[in-house]
């Protein structure tokens, strides 16, 4: 049978021509079929294997369980340096499962086989490939390989993988590269740039490697809209310019005396979570009479209180930005798609796809709130990380008690970090309008449906969620979780 006609007939797979090219010459270079027949090599590799949520594509890949094969196809000749840089990136993608990694890229023209060593690469004879092929062990199933690799280890955060961070182990997407290049080089054409993305997409770290880049030439100031954090803490000390939005707004608004801060000496001003920056108009006005630059990021839904809806500012970024586009960033990679599902049916009811007994998410319901603090009290010391409701400053808020003793910090508190493991209370008040969207009968000064949308949108692996006296949420919840 035919390479073609095999992956066709068993994995829907229609290879181009160049393609079908490429790897045919290999396997012949191989000869398997000395060794124990075409078809069962060819069952052993995964052809153009994409990694879950990431889109990154591996041309030809075989998994035992001890070690792991990658072999890349170039159909034409191509420099060394590029070789070098995707195979080290496909390293970095393929730690994920724990395996020795042997890769190499086979370029058609020469018929060469080159095997990445550290941060060269040189040139093997096709035996060495064979022997790896050879020893594989037991090869790992279809069902098995997707859940080997786990999505959220492939984005860190500048905030809770900060050395990771400043020592560039990551690697962007796709789409997340094309959102990079293209603000970078408009940077030069528009003074008002701007990245707009939901939770998981990776906006704050695209923000801030673009910030990371710009200051080996130019000067940078990064503006939070939030509470700083400790990874905040840690850049500062490694020379980075952060502030609170706050204090931008006193210095270049309120013009105050007491601020040591001068804006004028910065050439970039990039503001993350733009979306709840009051006076932003006032304040991007007064950037562009400075003749800086300002790079923006985004999430039009994270909200915390009702008024910041008024202030219209992903309406307002648009403007700013125009001629050019806002730069939008959908792929989800931070968190697992079980989470997601799970986060999109607690806001909207008309959401149902079951997630058939998976354990990333879990509820449990309980009578009062001091159940619900013994309880959370109780994940906190499992590892799990449990943001309260910030506060009300003007007054006392029933549902305060609820985290008494928690050290989660506050949904202010933890805007653009993310956690392994997070929990959160759904509240008595709780229920679905006539739309189908989460409500509360409340007054508060925070919105509370807003804020627990900030705190379980920080899960990555997963979520738990404490109902109080709230039965009708508990049976919606715990139907979908049992693929009901």
């Amino acid at each position: 049978m035919s390479f073609d006609r095999f992956y066709h007939d068993h994995y829907g797979v229609t290879l181009k021509s160049v393609e079908k090219q490429t790897i045919t010459t290999l396997v012949d270079l191989l000869n398997i079929s000395k060794y124990v027949g075409i078809e069962e090599y060819l069952k052993d590799c995964y052809v153009g294997y994409s990694i879950p949520q990431i889109s990154k594509e591996l041309d030809c890949l075989w998994v035992g369980e001890n070690s792991v094969i990658n072999v890349e196809l170039k159909s034409d000749t191509v420099p060394h340096g590029k070789i070098i840089n995707q195979l080290k990136q496909n390293k970095y993608y393929l730690k994920a499962l724990n395996r020795s990694t042997n890769l190499y890229a086979f370029v058609l023209p020469s018929k060469e086989l080159f095997m990445l060593e550290e941060d060269s690469i040189r040139v093997v004879d096709i035996e060495d490939l064979v022997e790896k092929l050879l020893d594989l062990n037991k090869r790992i199933s279809d069902d098995e390989i997707d859940k080997l690799f786990d999505p959220s280890i492939y984005l860190v955060s500048p905030f809770n993988n900060t050395e990771e961070f400043l020592k560039g182990e990551y690697f962007f997407t796709d789409e997340q590269d094309k959102a990079k290049k293209y603000i970078v080089k408009n940077k030069d054409k528009h003074n008002i740039l701007a990245l707009e993305g939901s939770p998981g997409t990776g906006k704050s770290l695209l923000l801030y490697d673009m910030a990371k880049e710009l200051k080996k030439q130019y000067s940078v100031l990064m503006v939070h809209n939030g509470s700083l954090n400790c990874g905040h803490d840690k850049l500062k000390i490694n020379g980075w310019d952060i502030i609170k939005y706050q204090d931008l707004f006193d210095s270049l608004i309120v013009h105050d005396s007491s601020s040591r801060l001068d804006v004028s000496k910065f050439d970039f001003i990039m503001i993350d979570e733009a979306q709840r920056a009051f006076s932003l108009k006032d304040i991007l006005d007064n950037i562009n009479a400075l003749n800086k630059n300002c790079i923006l990021s985004f999430d039009r839904n994270q909200l915390l209180k009702k008024e910041e809806e008024c202030y219209n500012n992903p309406q307002i970024i648009e403007n700013a930005v125009h001629p050019l586009e806002v730069k939008k960033i959908d792929s989800k990679v931070r968190t697992n798609t079980a989470v997601q599902k799970f986060i999109k049916a607690i806001f909207y009811k008309r959401a149902k796809e079951p997630l058939q007994n998976n354990d990333s998410v879990c509820v449990t319901r309980c009578s009062d709130m001091q159940d619900a603090n013994a309880i959370l009290k109780t994940l906190q010391d499992e590892g799990y990380v449990i943001p309260k409701f910030t506060p009300n400053n003007y007054c006392y808020v029933e549902y305060d008690e609820i985290f008494c003793g928690l050290k989660g910090g506050t949904a202010h508190g933890v805007i653009g970090q993310e956690f392994d493991k997070v929990a959160s209370v759904i509240l008595p008040k709780f229920y679905y309008n006539n739309n189908g969207r989460l409500a509360c009968d409340s007054a508060g000064y925070y919105d509370e449906v807003r804020m627990l949308y900030q705190i379980v949108t920080r899960a990555r692996k997963k979520l738990y969620l404490v109902i109080i006296d709230n039965d009708a949420m508990y049976d919606r919840l715990h139907d979908i979780i049992n693929g009901k």
